[in-house]
């Protein structure tokens, strides 16, 4: 099997110590030596064979390790140890000290060390495989591939760990050729068919993206263990097929097979991004002792999915269960927090942030400074802003949506001219932040010169940017400048068609919103709530019953009828056109009701001088008083 020449040019190979290997092979020491100690030779030997076992052993539970970075210093002290006694007493450089000695380098990541002494001894498969895990480990995937094939070509039988290790390096390298080259030499081995190393393989065509080769490696494996179905639902996730990997996880359980953390994880994750929250749910109770990533999923998929106070709760959860906070886990519940504008709460997590060491993190600063912004709390934003010594794009960009939220023009102006002066590059999310600065302050001559800068960067073509554009003008008046950016874009979403509506309507062009929005409809668009809204409200101040009506139905067909926004705009038109029984029937079917909705349809009794109907529909239900309310808002 040609294996070289999947590789690239090798490079020299590590010169052994001569010095150490004169001095153990000196036969007059050596023979001195041993006529010293020989009575205790295999005492020794096996005590130092146990030395260097018990240490490799402790490597086993690598978190200890990677968190007491003073356990690996005194591993390696003692190996080295250990290895010294060897050269002194000259023992044979064959058999299970000798590739201990090599593990236990290549686990306190001693490259130079583990290589001399590799070279120096009689290679089995288990030096090998300590080397190909070293390279592995420290991130030198050539090494692992060219130790491989230096491997075959000794005439060394590889293992299932050899094949694990090396299919491992493919996979991170999406280097499929040499995988597959792997694939042909564990076929003729025996060892595809098998658990761990079917696994593996499944790993590494579904990290290739090659989910086919995969699922046919599966297929084959005899009796995969969670392992090997984990690979392939990852990889269905990775394929961009999240029903099927639901499918194999629920197959999984099927057959017997407890799911590992990662599949419970991985599945939660795929149950969020198919808007599937209750599911999610259900799975992350069945988890057993779920760590920081499982709740740091919950927490930032319901956050993201609209679901901000159900965030907030599973944060409160984590806290309760005594699982630390991670970085990850503070942005996402503080976006959270900024959307409920739960300062309260915001402060807690703020105290946290700092106990923990994490308030100085650029991360977490940015969500902090986004969480005050929203909480309208600027001079605490801009205390966060100005405590960072490290500040990067998003963190500016944080800084002046805030103030533009907040409606401090001038502040976003200030803050513009420093992130321009200090290097930073402005990006598609600086330009909307000061465009919709812009819009609030109908400042057309400035909105202006910022879309000349937005042409110059070449950013004209940016969906966000475009749609910011739209709105600034819309707003500012210029409405045929709008339309001008509008048919430019080379994409839209519903927000770029609802803005051009929205700004007709407000523009009193009623027919051009209306025609407008029969061009969306029939680009496929499908709208929104919002979108009929505008069109409705188009509709009611020019008492277009007929074209009112067709909203409606498109209302029907989209399932948006019983939508708050889209409902009290249909209760509006009707009312404004005269047919009150239809305002009043929409009105009643709602699911809830809207100081808005409300006070449209008493606006429409007021015309039809029928009054008394609305407190007949309100005095069963739950809404009456704020029904009442409404009445006393109108009144005044």
């Amino acid at each position: 099997m040609n294996f070289r020449a999947l590789l690239p040019p090798s490079s020299p190979k590590f010169d052994s110590f001569p010095l150490l290997r004169r001095f153990s092979s000196s036969t007059d020491l050596v023979q001195r030596i041993h006529e010293r100690v020989s009575p205790n030779h295999d005492q020794i030997y096996n005590s130092l064979l146990e030395t260097c076992l018990e240490q490799c052993k402790q490597f086993k539970s690598r978190k200890v390790f990677d968190e007491m970075p003073q356990r690996t210093v005194r591993a390696l002290r003692i190996g080295k140890a250990v290895h010294s006694q060897v050269l002194k007493l000259g023992i044979d450089s064959k058999g299970g000290l000798s590739n201990a000695v090599v593990d236990l380098y290549a686990k306190c990541k001693e490259t130079n060390y583990a290589e001399k002494v590799f070279d120096s001894v009689e290679k089995d498969v288990t030096a090998w495989n300590s080397m190909l895990s070293m390279y592995s480990s420290i991130g030198l995937p050539i090494k692992v591939l060219r130790s491989f094939v230096s491997l075959f070509e000794s005439l060394v039988f590889p293992n299932k760990f050899t094949f694990s290790i090396v299919l491992s390096t493919c996979a991170r390298e999406s280097n499929v050729e040499f995988g597959r080259q792997i694939h042909c030499c564990m076929v003729k081995t025996g060892f595809e068919r098998k658990s761990y190393c079917g696994g593996a393989l499944v790993d590494m065509y579904a990290k290739c993206d090659c989910i086919g080769d995969a699922r046919r490696v599966f297929d084959g494996v005899v009796d995969p263990n969670p392992v090997c179905w984990t690979c392939l639902l990852s990889g269905y996730v990775k394929a961009g097929l999240p029903e099927e990997a639901v499918m194999v996880f629920e197959k999984m359980r099927d057959d017997g097979h407890r799911p590992d953390h990662l599949a419970f994880v991985t599945v939660i994750n795929t149950y969020i991004s198919l808007g599937k929250l209750k599911d999610a749910r259900l799975l992350f109770r069945e988890m057993p002792s779920p760590d920081v990533v499982a709740w740091n999923v919950m927490i930032s998929g319901h956050g993201k999915r609209g679901c901000e106070a159900v965030a907030v709760e599973y944060f409160l959860n984590m806290r309760k269960s005594g699982v630390k906070s991670t970085r990850s886990t503070l942005g996402s519940v503080l976006s959270a927090i900024g959307i409920v504008a739960n300062l309260e709460l915001g402060l807690v997590v703020h105290a946290e942030a700092i106990k923990q060491g994490l308030a100085c993190n650029i991360y977490v600063g940015s969500s902090l400074v986004s969480m005050y912004s929203k909480c309208e709390k600027m001079e605490d934003a801009a205390r966060v802003f100005e405590a960072l010594e490290e500040r990067n794009d998003v963190l500016w960009n944080a800084m002046i949506r805030g103030y533009a939220h907040n409606g401090e023009a001038r502040k976003v102006m200030e803050l513009f001219m420093d992130m321009r002066c200090s290097g930073h590059n402005v990006d598609d999310f600086t330009f909307t932040s000061l465009l919709s600065t812009c819009a609030a302050s109908h400042d057309l001559d400035m909105g202006s010169q910022f879309h000349s800068v937005i042409i110059k960067k070449r950013l004209a073509d940016n969906l966000f940017v475009g749609n910011a554009l739209v709105d600034m003008y819309a707003k500012c008046g210029g409405v045929e400048d709008a339309r001008k950016v509008f048919e430019r874009m080379c994409d839209r979403d519903n927000v770029s068609w609802n803005t051009m509506i929205g700004g007709y309507v407000q523009d009193e062009n009623e027919s051009e919103a209306f025609n407008l929005f029969k061009r969306m409809n029939s680009c496929g668009m499908v709208s929104d709530g919002s979108c009929l809204a505008s069109t409705l409200k188009a509709c009611a101040n020019v008492r277009g019953l007929f074209q009112g009506k067709q909203a409606h139905c498109l209302s029907v067909k989209c399932g948006l009828e019983k939508d708050l926004h889209a409902g009290s705009s249909l209760i509006d038109m009707y009312a404004k056109c005269g047919v009150i029984e239809d305002s009043r029937r929409v009105f009643s079917s709602m699911p809830e009701w809207s100081v808005v909705s409300m006070n449209a349809l008493i606006a429409g009794e007021l015309t039809v001088d029928s009054f008394s109907t609305m407190f007949d529909i309100a005095q069963s239900s739950k809404s009456a008083d704020q029904f009442i309310e409404s009445v006393t808002q109108f009144g005044t």
